[in-house]
């Protein structure tokens, strides 16, 4: 047996399989730089602003065991805070969206507005008189 081993140590092969072995066992770990790009720790971060007023919500309608008022305070706070991010405000977005869609239908129910009240003949505001949609 003592030979046997010896001839283990001294074949090629057998070494050769032995250092890949070692090898692949201490290069097995994965190597991470544990650092965000800036682009998106910033939008991380925006979104923990946003979700938190939610759970507080949802914590607060556990507690009046009623869901609805804690998510609309919730909602209300998500809405506070994401207002303030201005540029990178979902809610102004999605109401510039609407806005935009919306303003045809509000522009031609405030000139009717106002041709009602000229009929009546009270004064109606110079501002009323002037509503125009902008071009998309």
């Amino acid at each position: 047996m003592h030979a046997d081993h010896r001839r283990d140590q001294d074949d090629p092969a057998v070494s050769d399989r032995r250092a890949v072995a070692r090898r692949v066992h201490e290069e097995q770990h994965v190597h991470y730089t544990h650092e965000m790009s800036r682009d998106t720790s910033e939008a991380s971060g925006r979104f923990i602003i946003r979700m938190v007023p939610l759970l507080y919500g949802v914590l607060v309608g556990s507690l009046l065991a009623d869901p609805v008022p804690g998510l609309l305070v919730g909602s209300l706070g998500f809405m506070a805070l994401d207002l303030t991010m201005a540029g990178n405000s979902l809610l102004l977005a999605l109401l510039r969206r609407c806005l935009s869609a919306g303003c045809p239908f509000v522009a031609v129910l405030v000139n009717t507005l106002v041709r009602g009240i000229d009929v009546v003949g009270l004064p109606v505001p110079r501002q009323l008189r002037d509503i125009r949609c902008a071009a998309s």
